[in-house]
């Protein structure tokens, strides 16, 4: 399960990346920028043109939701003409990408997990269903941590979904959960909580609770930091 950006009034939006790419200009061609960092991969490209694979492919399923939300008057016209425009734009800039292009997308995951890219970590265990190969485990977990740290959402998530597999300590575990238990009461973190259980605490000695706890406070200060220099960014 991966976590859906979705705007106030419930509309389907286009994810952080998507938007990146759209306002790119350095790019003229994406299906040639993809051939080439296949054929000369580095963990920057390889991370660019795994945003680029993610983005069209998200283009495409887009535009025909936003068909059907305009057809039944459910976002606000401005709202929608926006929403609209960005996917038009990235799907026509996306026309040069094919169907066996996506092959790739495991080879510039991985790459651009190695070289440590922001983000990286979730969207190599997005491409992997987070099963990755065993000599890949301990930096897929690592990346999660990395990313965890810093405030990712999605990372915390994906922790708390699939660390046990992973390899994640009890202590850990029980950090994840606990942020999670205090996230707000949208619809789909109310889902994330109820399959986590997360009001079931796990069984850990006074010591590793207090870790825990030391380590979840960490974590939802981090999440708090990037949730609010993003909506900073957003109002400047």
């Amino acid at each position: 399960m991966q976590p859906v950006d979705r705007s106030r009034n419930g509309s389907p939006e286009l994810p952080p990346s998507a938007g990146k790419v759209a306002s790119s200009t350095a790019l003229v061609d994406y299906g040639q920028f993809v051939l080439m960092a296949a054929g000369a991969p580095t963990p920057e490209s390889s991370k660019r043109a795994l945003d680029i694979l993610n983005s069209c492919e998200t283009a495409n399923k887009l535009n025909a939701s936003l068909e059907r939300a305009r057809g039944g008057n459910k976002i606000h016209s401005e709202k929608l003409a926006a929403l609209l425009g960005d996917a038009q734009q990235l799907q026509r800039s996306c026309q040069s990408i094919t169907a066996d292009m996506y092959a790739y997308r495991a080879q510039f995951a991985q790459a651009a997990l190695l070289g440590a890219m922001p983000g990286a970590a979730v969207a190599y265990g997005t491409v992997v269903d987070f099963k990755p190969p065993a000599e890949m485990r301990i930096h897929l977990l690592n990346g999660l941590r990395a990313e965890s740290a810093a405030g990712s959402y999605g990372a915390i998530v994906s922790l708390a979904l699939h660390g046990a597999e992973l390899g994640v300590s009890n202590v850990e575990m029980q950090a994840v959960r606990d942020v999670i238990e205090r996230l707000d009461s949208s619809a789909q973190n109310e889902m994330l909580k109820s399959i986590l259980d997360v009001r079931r605490p796990l069984e850990l000695s006074q010591q590793e609770n207090d870790q825990a706890k030391r380590l979840a406070d960490r974590l939802e200060a981090a999440l708090r930091a990037r949730s609010d220099a993003r909506k900073a960014r957003s109002a400047g």
